[in-house]
């Protein structure tokens, strides 16, 4: 249990490095939505995305809170999650707009340009650099269950530090005790070859024999060419708002700053989006592993036509961003995420999937508030000395 659980840790780590420097600077975003903003806004939008995409390095300050209230069976009223991480990150722009180009060609032409893409996609983890430290709190009673699943003292307040430097991660041993007393006896730091990992994982897909493997990276290309696609951007514009706030600071950096905001329950609702479910159906079976037919998704549709805006109602999302004036660069950005929940407990326990008298306040929350600086001026990342590296091999027999 308790090597599964370190080795969950540095999975951890791994998807950490593989979406949080994407998602911190907009590399390999679509073209941005413009809404209704006057031409010379989005004009600034586009110049922005162009400007990010030729960043090198830059640190980022991150702080999330989750909260989930009055849900029935929780273990408590109220869960509180909280997420921090200081971060320095270094990219190849040149690699990384490559990977970009051929990942934006659809699922067909990134099968045929295979070899290509495993290239550039191996390329961009070796020179892909992390320096993060992210604290983890979350409730006393989340942190007893999963003690006693685990059969070890997980703490309520949780920090990792991680290294991505030249293909490898790494993650200090020091507060991984709880996990195992012996863990720090490995050395101050463990390290994996993720980018040979990556390479592995893609040899051993295009070489195998079994049609569910080919099929499944067959799917992934495809669900995420479906996401990017022009059909599924052309849907969401009309249900993204767009606007430019007043103007503002960040860290004595002048800055535009730019809401959006987006209608889900319209979106939901609409005829587009259903048409778009149905003409992908067996894509979403395959990838969801169901077997939802017509009828039953003609039966969504209907109840969602009727009963969706009420239910969905108290479901908000909005995000900021502040790009400089000067430079263009993406300072801070915000996403507000919240869901009142009444109506939907008040249908479901008419219904009776939930007990009668559910608490008469509901909600889920997101709040993510982040702080970029230092941009193409950041502090060379360096790898640990003197980390022990675990063998592919090994964690490919375990």
């Amino acid at each position: 249990m308790r090597k599964n659980l370190l080795m969950i840790v540095l999975l951890l780590g791994m998807l950490l490095f593989s979406t949080g420097a994407a998602l911190a600077d907009g590399h390999g975003l679509p073209e941005p939505f413009c809404g209704d903003l006057s031409d010379d806004d989005c004009d600034f939008l586009f110049a922005a995305q162009e400007a990010g995409l030729q960043v090198s390095s830059y640190t980022s300050s991150v702080d999330a809170t989750t909260v989930v209230a009055g849900i029935p069976g929780l273990p408590a009223d109220e869960l509180v999650f909280e997420w921090g991480q200081d971060a320095v990150i270094e990219m190849d722009p040149e690699i990384v707009m490559n990977m970009i180009e051929l990942q934006m060609g659809g699922a067909e032409a990134m099968m045929e340009n295979m070899d290509d893409l495993v290239t550039a996609t191996v390329d961009f983890y070796r020179t892909l650099g992390v320096d993060t430290v992210v604290d983890f709190t979350m409730p006393a009673e989340i942190a007893d269950a999963l003690s006693a699943q685990a059969g070890i003292e997980i703490p309520e307040a949780i920090t990792v530090q991680l290294v991505m430097k030249d293909g490898f991660a790494y993650i200090a041993t020091e507060d991984l005790a709880f996990i195992d007393p012996s863990i720090p006896d490995m050395g101050a730091w463990l390290g994996i070859d993720m980018a040979g990992a990556v390479e592995m994982g893609f040899a051993q897909s295009m070489d195998s024999d079994d049609p569910a493997q080919q099929a499944a990276m067959a799917q992934s290309f495809g669900f995420s060419s479906l996401l990017n696609s022009e059909e599924v951007r052309g849907l969401l514009a009309d249900f993204v708002t767009v606007e430019r706030l007043d103007d503002d600071a960040v860290d004595g950096t002048d800055v535009a700053v730019f809401e959006n905001g987006f209608d889900f329950a319209g979106f939901l609702a609409s005829p587009g989006f259903w048409e778009l479910v149905r003409t992908n159906l067996d894509l979403i079976n395959e990838m969801g592993d169901t077997q939802l037919t017509e009828a039953e998704l003609q039966q969504a549709q209907t109840a969602m036509t009727f009963l969706g805006p009420a239910l969905l109602q108290g479901l908000q999302l909005n995000s900021t961003t502040s790009l400089g004036t000067e430079d263009l660069f993406p300072y801070a950005q915000t996403v507000n995420f919240s869901w009142d929940l009444a109506s939907l407990l008040s249908f479901a326990a008419s219904t009776g999937a939930v007990p009668a008298g559910s608490p008469a306040e509901a909600l889920v929350s997101l709040q993510i508030d982040a702080v970029n600086g230092d941009f193409n001026s950041a502090d060379e990342i360096e790898a640990p000395e003197d980390a022990t590296i675990i063998p592919l091999e090994g964690m490919e027999a375990e």
